[in-house]
């Protein structure tokens, strides 16, 4: 496993665990965002902002909030 926030864009993964208060952990998991949810970096910039795929949904996430996000790559879905 690995943070969120070591991603690039293009990457596929799956989320396994959110490190974080209860408070984050439920309003993500009110996005959607939960164990098991394939994800796609569809945006990364310089300043550490993130754009998630997952389903028909796009959430930004910052790279404090991307550090508390655990994912593993998908067969296949880390790109160079």
């Amino acid at each position: 496993m690995m943070p969120l926030s070591m991603l690039r864009i293009a990457n596929n993964v799956t989320l396994k665990e959110i490190r974080a208060s209860q408070s984050i952990k439920k309003a993500l998991l009110e996005r959607g965002l939960v164990t098991d949810t394939k994800i796609q970096v569809i945006v990364s910039d310089m300043d550490g902002s993130y754009v998630l795929l997952y389903g028909n949904t796009r959430l930004a996430v910052d790279k404090h909030l991307a550090s508390f996000i655990l994912v593993s790559p998908d067969e296949g879905g880390l790109a160079g």
